[in-house]
């Protein structure tokens, strides 16, 4: 994966940049139960999750985009919101290492860009 390339899981996008992507972003974003908390989908409240220690989440005071950084591969998942009993509402996207932008996908109304609603 290159700089540049991204990764799609519902209104979740993650964009591969450089490390120095990070610089400035101090908010760490806390492990809750084992995983961090990429994304709440609106219309279900599923959760868009990673379970890896080696994942960290960075924000910054007035930024939307956040820095997340992951040491090994894994999988970015789903939890909750079931689209039938027992499936999930998206499918787990393997993750690999480096340093991503998190943005919430955005959508054309054909009056208006808003974040998508997932």
């Amino acid at each position: 994966m290159k700089i540049g390339d991204c990764v799609r899981q519902g209104d979740v996008l993650l964009m591969r940049a450089p490390k120095k992507a990070a610089t400035g972003f101090t908010n760490k974003a806390m492990h809750e139960q084992g995983r961090v908390v990429l994304a709440i989908g609106e219309s279900s409240l599923h959760a868009h999750v990673m379970r890896d220690p080696g994942v960290c989440l960075l924000s910054r005071e007035g930024i939307s985009d956040r820095v997340l950084t992951v040491l090994e591969l894994c999988d970015l998942e789903t939890e909750g919101g079931e689209s039938a009993p027992g499936i999930p509402r998206h499918g787990a996207i393997p993750v690999s290492p480096g340093t991503y932008i998190v943005r919430t996908q955005r959508e054309w109304t054909g009056k208006e860009a808003r974040n998508a609603s997932d």
